[in-house]
């Protein structure tokens, strides 16, 4: 989807670099720049973060031209632990073996708030008498020569469809999927769909340090994602749900 795919935890990370040219080999299919990410190792003491970011409608202030808040909930919160390796009785990984551990997790939610049109209940019943615009019968399509396009058809009289021409099933899935029209105040549109958008991330991270003597050192990092989104459309009932679950492995051996 032309994104990361998992997301870094900012406190499990030691330093990035920004490349601003990817037009080396062992990058591709990414567009602008390229970020290296440099992870955490675990040390002979232990240490540890716990954190959250909060935005929520509870504190912001009312639009002036708006009668309540807007509803906001933004909340990013995680944890990180590192340190060495230690097995009671069985193992001592100070100066040789260390672990780094982190969890980030993302929630966002917000009202869509799209404008659409939706059909009043006189178009539902075939009835578009109130639009200047002609509704042409499709089954009365002639061949005519003296037209652009080679043909001609007949609108229906008054702009009304017959009963006749209507699917019923068709006409029960409309209304069971469009809502009832409204005054938006807003031009031609009168529905407004306050689906919810929303996205949760969750992500996680581990990595294991050895040292294999002076010259030898082997590290093996572990990380996910699970990246769900809900997004409005312009009607309440039609909404879009997509989920990524992203893995990131990473071995190094110097």
């Amino acid at each position: 989807v032309n994104i990361y795919a998992v997301g870094p935890i900012i406190d499990t990370l030691e330093e990035f670099k920004v490349q601003s040219h990817n037009d080396e080999a062992q990058f591709g299919g990414a567009l602008g720049g390229i970020v290296n990410l440099v992870t955490k190792s675990g040390t002979n003491k232990f240490h540890g973060t716990l954190w959250e970011f909060v935005r929520n409608d509870a504190f912001d202030a009312r639009n002036f031209f708006l009668p309540n808040v807007t509803p906001y909930k933004w909340n990013q919160f995680g944890v990180s632990a590192g340190g060495p390796v230690l097995i009671p009785k069985l193992y001592n990984g100070r100066n040789r073996t260390f672990f780094m551990l982190g969890y980030a997790g993302y929630r966002y939610r917000t009202p869509s708030n799209l404008y659409a049109i939706v059909p009043t209940a006189a178009q539902l019943q075939g009835d578009e008498s109130a639009s200047s615009k002609p509704f042409y019968d499709p089954f009365s399509t002639v061949l005519n020569p003296s037209t652009a396009s080679g043909y001609s058809r007949q609108p229906f009289p008054g702009n009304i469809v017959p009963q006749s021409r209507i699917v019923p099933g068709m006409q029960t899935w409309a209304k069971a999927v469009f809502p009832a029209p409204i005054s938006t105040g807003n031009g031609a549109f009168n529905a407004l769909n306050t689906t919810p958008s929303s996205r949760q991330e969750d992500e996680y991270t581990a990595r294991l340090d050895q040292t294999l003597g002076q010259k030898n050192n082997v590290f093996f990092r572990y990380s996910g994602a699970l990246n769900t989104t809900l997004s409005g459309g312009a009607v309440a009932s039609l909404v879009s749900v997509g989920e990524n679950n992203a893995k990131n492995i990473a071995v190094s051996w110097v």
